[in-house]
């Protein structure tokens, strides 16, 4: 058994004390600096204190007795969830209350800031859209896909298979290189690197990363903008058909793993990540923006 002496104990105790300490004082400043600095905070995205002050600026002139930076916050905090529930409101709702804006301002002398106007419209036209009956909608954006099976012999019913199939090292080795390929692709879309669409060309090119090594056969694809096709059938992988409709937020998705079965014969693993900027089919209501603002971190501040 370890002997610790009171003295060693009372040294380490201090020291625990002393790094608390530190951590809430720590914690504390960057919390009242962001008291100073900020109107408020909403999913990370910070809203300075000057930056209200002009949004604001014209409508306190002519309403000084309502809350306009508490509309700001909503109509921030509106927006936000209504990106991540991938809601894409049509023009005409926006430009409709634009219109109403215009009449309303046009009673005072001056001109509100732009981006009041835009905010305000945006938001408004979003709670019109959200009691129409027009939420539901297609899926749309990117599927990208890496194949792993170029070796694998269920693959191969007729034809002549390449050298290697059925050799579990060589599978492996597929698997390591289509893998490695996801997470390249997903860092560089994501840090905003390349575009979707350069990424997309790149993927279908390279025949390592298309099923059986054949051309065009690889199946990434930009889904969902057809009026002639179906998402479905773009798509066309029944995995990533069922992880599409299965999202309940845009944007993109980490690198998933999935097996290509057919009946009872697997055709080997494959990986795919997704990026998607409007969800399908379900109706989405003002309860499910509501449910969304809930769960995204806010700090109101006011200036």
């Amino acid at each position: 058994m370890i002997k610790i002496s009171k003295k060693s104990f009372l040294v380490v105790f201090i020291i625990a004390l002393v790094a608390a300490a530190g951590g809430a004082a720590f914690m504390y400043l960057n919390s009242h600096n962001d008291k100073k600095t900020y109107a408020f905070i909403i999913d990370n995205q910070k809203y300075t204190k000057t930056d209200i002050k002009k949004l604001v600026a014209y409508v306190n002139q002519i309403s000084p007795k309502t809350d306009n930076v508490k509309i700001a916050f909503e109509a921030y905090e509106n927006q936000t969830a209504a990106k991540k529930l991938g809601i894409t409101v049509p023009q005409k709702f926006i430009d409709n209350e634009k219109e109403s804006l215009s009449k309303l301002y046009g009673k005072y002398p001056g001109s509100p800031n732009n981006s009041w106007v835009e905010l305000i419209a945006y938001d408004n036209g979003l709670k019109q859209f959200l009691d129409s009956d027009l939420t539901s909608g297609t899926p749309q954006g990117y599927s990208f896909v890496f194949w792993a099976n170029q070796h694998v012999a269920a693959y191969y019913i007729t034809g002549t298979p390449p050298d290697g199939t059925g050799n579990q090292a060589v599978i492996d080795a597929d698997k390591a290189y289509a893998l490695s390929k996801a997470n390249y692709y997903h860092d560089q879309i994501l840090n905003k690197k390349i575009t979707h669409d350069n990424a997309l060309a790149e993927i279908k090119a390279d025949l390592k990363l298309n099923q059986g090594l054949i051309s065009n056969a690889n199946f990434s694809v930009k889904f969902g903008y057809s009026s002639s096709k179906s998402w479905l059938s773009e798509v066309y992988v029944p995995n990533i058909q069922q992880y599409i409709s299965s999202l309940s937020s845009v944007g993109i998705s980490g690198v998933q793993t999935a097996e290509l079965v057919s009946g009872k014969v697997d055709y080997g693993t494959f990986y795919f990540f997704t990026d998607v900027s409007q969800l399908g089919s379900k109706s989405i209501t003002s309860a499910d923006l509501n449910n969304q603002i809930k769960k995204m971190k806010v700090n109101y501040y006011g200036l």
